[in-house]
């Protein structure tokens, strides 16, 4: 994985993929002088119909001033286990990996509104930026589906 922009600041690479027991998170993470990302923003959509753009609309935003703002995320204490060495708050300068870190379904259902019909497409565009410039964008989109599994 490739670190963006090591030579001015922070950088983050990220490989996220979803599958029915929950997500697969792979990251690579450089921080310059111990701050990390001053600013994470989830802007999330909500779209009726999957297989129709034109459906999407405007749900909420979650904004974050800094990195150790995540606590009250879910998922939060997963991925700060995960890295390797094992991150902190306040961060430290350094190099930093998640590798093959799970995120189960149930707390990826928890942000994505439990009882939705499984037509409905969430869309998260999640932007992390230190001193106001850009520094990893991702976008993201999920469904809950329900899983039948036959014997």
């Amino acid at each position: 994985m490739k670190i963006l922009r090591e030579e001015k600041g922070s950088g983050v690479f990220c490989r996220v993929q979803a599958f029915v027991f929950g997500i697969l998170l792979n990251c690579s993470l450089f921080l310059a002088a111990g701050r990390g990302p001053t600013q994470i923003l989830f802007r999330i959509e909500k779209c009726k119909d999957k297989s129709n753009p034109d459906t999407c609309e405007y749900y909420t935003t979650w904004k974050f001033d800094n990195f150790c703002g995540l606590k009250v995320m879910p998922f939060y204490s997963l991925v700060m286990e995960a890295h390797t060495p094992p991150m902190t708050c306040p961060l430290k300068k350094g190099r930093y990996a998640v590798k093959d870190a799970k995120i189960e379904s149930g707390l990826v259902a928890q942000f994505l509104g439990r009882g939705e019909s499984s037509r409905v497409l969430w869309k998260y565009h999640i932007v992390m930026r230190e001193n106001n410039q850009p520094i990893t964008c991702i976008n993201l989109g999920f469904r809950i589906v329900d899983v039948r599994i036959r014997h």
